[in-house]
């Protein structure tokens, strides 16, 4: 049997889900790199990434799509207040 293989995984937004999600991804033992108003989500840090998970309102989601279309990696998004 193949050993498992843990990802590289970002999380944008550590609020109450992010919270819960960046607990579940490091039980399952994936690398994850927290991006929040501290740490700010930045081009060059996408670049090792093999997805973003991001839990943030959709006024403070939007800034950012454009760096994650050019960025090419998968995103999984549970944005809200999209009005």
């Amino acid at each position: 049997m193949k050993p498992k293989q843990h990802s590289r995984v970002g999380l944008l937004g550590k609020g109450k889900t992010g919270g819960q999600a960046l607990a579940l991804l490091r039980a399952r033992g994936d690398q994850v790199t927290v991006f929040d108003s501290t740490h700010p989500l930045r081009p060059e840090a996408l670049k090792d990434l093999a997805a973003l998970v991001v839990f943030v309102p959709g006024p403070v989601f939007l800034p950012s799509l454009p760096m994650l279309l050019d960025a090419g990696i998968p995103v999984v998004c549970g944005a809200t207040g999209f009005t």
